[in-house]
């Protein structure tokens, strides 16, 4: 495994030709012109049951810490996510009629869904509190796949590998129904590793704001959302985000972000050539090390490990999946959401995944909040 460290700081999404591959265009770059774009936004607040403007109904449950909302359109599509008390639920639909195949039920198009997790840092919380909140709630990526509709065995399968730990059955179903008893905060809580000689001393490392995780990655939050709908219901993502929080002293925060997707489109007329998982944030945040950096071309199937450094505590971060024709590679969106993933391309009617890494510099007064964000594209 190799770890890399590329030392770029990016404060905005821009494009190196030959590496990077913007969003824009891969998201754009269909047979034809699109006849339709469709747009739905619901706030989590927790209320069990709200009609929406375009037909959709949304069901949400509160459990300790946080909301699962799941919204139905009236096409039948589904989409799901789990996240924090006042997250918004989006998604984006296009279908291109020009592009119908006879006999095919529905059109070639696209899905995105995304979860935007608000503000945790601007608050004052000290961010020790927010770790140990997390750690004592029983959550973890898997009981985030499976509020957005996986079982156990599924969300392990698919996500158990991210890093997080991994809850026994019976507690994961727990913390899912809602009648999981959290922990104390003394049965939880980790000590306080210091920085290098000189930038921290003994007293300030137990002060409010003031955290570095050392060498040993800490998890802050994670959050997954789910499509299932395009065309005769057979398309399916299941997206996921990780976020550790590496260094916080004073308001000045590295953040390390972990991504993984999941999408299979299994119909007999239409067959899936595009996926992807990207975290976006606002301006003011810059991305300071990332992968994949490079296009990853695959004639076959096999494991691909990706790494990065945050170049602030040395801290590694790496994740290894198995990737299938054809190629994953690097995704950026646009310089207003400071985004970035990794995507994959081909053709297939099989699950194929897509993984991606990167490391966010969150300065002094500046918003922590993101939105991760997973999309699908069949013809």
């Amino acid at each position: 495994m190799s770890i890399k460290h590329k030392g770029r700081i990016l404060a905005a999404a821009v494009a190196v030709t030959g590496v990077l591959l913007p969003l824009g265009s891969a998201q754009t770059a269909t047979s034809a012109p699109l006849s339709s774009n469709r747009t739905v936004r619901a706030l989590l607040d927790g209320a069990p049951s709200t009609a929406l403007s375009d037909g959709s109904v949304l069901t949400q449950k509160r459990n300790p810490g946080h909301v699962v909302a799941q919204m139905r359109r009236p096409d039948g599509s589904t989409i799901r996510a789990s996240g924090p008390v006042g997250a918004t639920l989006v998604g984006k639909f296009t279908s291109n009629t020009l592009g119908h195949k006879a006999g095919a039920v529905g059109d070639p198009g696209t899905a995105e869904v995304s979860i935007e997790i608000p503000d945790t840092k601007l608050s004052g919380q000290d961010p020790q509190v927010q770790l140990n909140a997390r750690k004592n709630s029983g959550r973890s990526v898997v009981t985030d796949a499976m509020e957005t509709g996986m079982t156990f065995e599924q969300a392990v399968k698919a996500f158990g590998d991210m890093g997080d730990s991994i809850p026994t059955k019976a507690q994961a179903l727990a913390v899912v129904n809602g009648t999981y008893v959290e922990a104390t905060a003394a049965q939880s809580s980790f000590p306080v590793a210091l920085a290098a000689p000189g930038l921290m001393s003994p007293v300030t490392a137990t002060l409010p704001s003031v955290l570095v995780t050392g060498g040993t990655p800490v998890i802050l939050d994670s959050a997954c959302a789910d499509f299932t709908g395009g065309p005769a219901n057979h398309a399916t993502s299941h997206g996921c985000n990780i976020r550790y929080l590496d260094y916080a002293v004073n308001g000045d925060w590295y953040i390390s972000n972990k991504m993984k997707s999941s999408a299979e489109v299994s119909d007999w007329w239409y067959q899936m050539t595009r996926h992807d998982v990207y975290t976006t944030y606002n301006p003011g945040n810059s991305w300071i090390d990332w992968e994949p950096s490079a296009v990853y071309p695959k004639g076959s199937c096999g494991a691909l490990t990706l790494g990065v450094k945050d170049p602030k505590t040395g801290v590694n971060i790496s994740y290894g999946s198995t990737i299938c024709p054809s190629s994953l590679g690097p995704v950026w969106a646009s310089s207003a959401h400071l985004g970035f993933g990794g995507i994959w391309a081909g053709g297939s009617t099989g699950y194929e995944n897509a993984i991606a890494l990167g490391v966010v510099h969150n300065p002094p007064s500046t918003s922590a909040a993101y939105t991760v964000r997973i999309w699908v594209e069949w013809g």
